[in-house]
């Protein structure tokens, strides 16, 4: 399980990453700073192709910004939010 702490290291992996193209992150625990993280590390990454995420609390504004991030970086998005409920980046 990544916490806020590991997100941290896991940021610097994602702004270096060349080749990683598949990632799950579901059920950790990034918290609201974590989220924020990951957002801008994902914003700086152009190789990841898919994302699952999930089973996390994460604002409204930040999931926002990561369905613009999904959107613009073309990956492809497996995420259930807060209450499993699940979005198309497209939305």
């Amino acid at each position: 399980m990544i916490d806020y702490k590991g997100v941290t290291s896991l940021e610097k992996v994602l702004y270096m990453n060349t080749t990683l193209a598949s990632l799950n992150l579901s059920e950790n625990k990034f918290g609201f700073e974590g989220s924020k993280i990951l957002i801008e590390a994902l914003r700086k990454n152009v190789t990841l192709i898919t994302l699952h995420i999930g089973r996390y609390d994460m604002s409204y504004d930040d999931r926002n910004n990561l369905k613009k991030i999904l959107r613009k970086n073309s990956i492809s998005a497996f995420v259930e939010l807060i209450s499993d409920n699940q979005f198309n980046p497209g939305d």
